[in-house]
């Protein structure tokens, strides 16, 4: 295991090597939309040899709140990922246990769902 410490857009394939399985828990959510494009595009270009990942992301009315953690929904991460990857969504749950900051803003639903993209 190596960790890496740094812009991750800094990161080449040179630097990863081989790298077969990736777990995005809060990195995709992390990020402005245009962030979010330019991510997912330097993971296929920095990890061509990818075989799978497992991607959990949020969902909710950004209309209320702005994030970070940012609402991406299923319809953009099948948009960036559809042109290698078989997406898969594995579960989408209503999380009971909300950012305080989420409920202050009158947010009524927010939903975790977990995607396994597969080639």
């Amino acid at each position: 295991l190596t960790i890496y410490c740094g812009n991750f857009f800094d990161l080449s394939q040179k630097e990863l090597g081989e790298v077969d399985g990736l777990y995005d828990r809060a990195a995709l959510v992390a990020l402005p939309k245009p962030m979010r494009v330019d991510y997912c595009g330097h993971i296929k270009a920095a990890c061509p040899k990818l075989k799978q990942m497992l991607l959990v992301s949020f969902e909710y009315d950004q209309t209320r709140a702005e994030g970070p953690p940012f609402s991406v929904p299923e319809d953009e991460i099948r948009e960036a990922y559809s042109d290698k990857f078989q997406i898969e969504r594995l579960e989408k749950e209503l999380v009971e246990d909300k950012n305080p900051r989420f409920e202050e803003s009158g947010i009524q639903e927010f939903f975790q769902t977990v995607f396994h993209l597969k080639v």
